[in-house]
């Protein structure tokens, strides 16, 4: 039997998540716990997990709190070889640090991609949920025009606060949490494992477009991937590479151009699609209104269009990657 402890009265979503976690692990409901005793936590068996709670951090006992005046590690202390982050970890990162790799390889993570799972899945989900717990902004691109904050995580398992009984409301939370958990990190799983298996043909490619002297920094794929900007971001940080050409993947038989995010902030483009000519228009099939990305009916035709788009970048004086326009409607 999975048996959890957790503090009693308003939950927040690191101990939802957290108790998510264990359930995924575990491969069955919790049995919980919901108080502050600490003559209750004392008494618990070895067996129980104590989350958010208690005072102590200790993996070896299974106690996982964060609000102690002790030292509390910060993900890149137990997992050194990624970026800081300036802020500890709550019981979310704490439980998922220690039980992260386990939890992927259950879900049918390689042990090649494993370790790369688990940084990926706390860089893009469990953070956010440690920064807001600690009261640290964690937001990324624009902090002014970040939309999407009012809906995190956080504020969206925090809902399930006074809706009915505090008890039942938090395991409502926790069936929540552990489905979107699953959704995500199996999603998560199978994008590491592609970005594996593309890494040498990406690879090949960018070196090609390094090679080309006549090259502007256009990145022209012959086969569709989902994972061309994730590794841009890693193999080339200094941004050469301002656009993308690669087929769509779909049966329609299109290609696509895209352009690389400002510093990887999504939609602030670095290069905006430039205008259409006329003797191109027959061959673009779709220019998004926020000139991110293009839809061409040929290969030769987003070629085109992307070399365009960079001679357009180049004539503004490198300046084009400041016009984000969602700021100017």
């Amino acid at each position: 039997m999975l048996d959890v402890i957790t503090h009693s009265g308003q939950f927040h979503a690191d101990e939802v998540v957290a108790t998510a976690l264990l359930e995924v692990l575990h491969g069955e409901p919790a049995r919980v716990t919901r108080t502050r005793s600490a003559h209750v936590i004392d008494a618990a068996p070895p067996t129980t997990y104590v989350i958010d709670v208690g005072g102590v951090y200790d993996p070896a006992r299974r106690r996982f709190d964060h609000h102690q005046r002790e030292p509390v590690p910060h993900f890149d202390e137990a997992m050194p070889e990624i970026s800081a982050y300036p802020f500890r970890m709550s019981s979310c990162g704490l439980v998922w640090s220690e039980y992260g790799e386990m939890i992927v390889k259950g879900l049918g993570a390689s042990p090649d991609t494993a370790e790369a799972a688990v940084e990926t899945a706390y860089d893009n989900f469990f953070a956010a949920i440690d920064a807001h717990d600690n009261g640290v902004p964690y937001v990324v691109g624009n902090p002014d025009r970040n939309y999407a904050q009012p809906l995190h995580l956080s504020y969206c398992l925090g809902l399930f606060n006074n809706q009915m009984d505090q008890d039942v409301a938090f395991v409502a939370a926790v069936g929540h949490a552990k489905t979107l958990v699953l959704l995500y990190l199996n999603r998560m799983i199978a994008k590491v494992a592609e970005f594996a298996s593309e890494s040498d043909r990406l690879h090949e490619a960018l070196v090609g477009a390094f090679e080309d002297p006549d090259n502007q920094g256009c990145l022209v794929l012959d086969f569709p991937s989902r994972c061309v900007n994730e590794y841009l971001r890693r193999a080339d940080p200094r941004q050469h590479i301002k656009t993308i050409v690669l087929p769509s993947g779909d049966d329609s038989g299109t290609w696509r151009v895209h352009t690389v995010d400002y510093h990887h902030r999504r939609f602030a483009t670095y290069a905006p699609i430039a205008p259409v000519p006329a003797h191109l228009e027959p061959r673009i099939q779709f220019v998004h209104n926020n000139l991110f990305m293009a839809v061409a009916l040929d290969r030769e035709a987003a070629i085109e269009l992307a070399e365009l788009t960079l001679t357009h970048y180049f004539r503004l004086g490198n300046t084009a990657h400041r016009v984000w326009r969602w700021m100017s409607t």
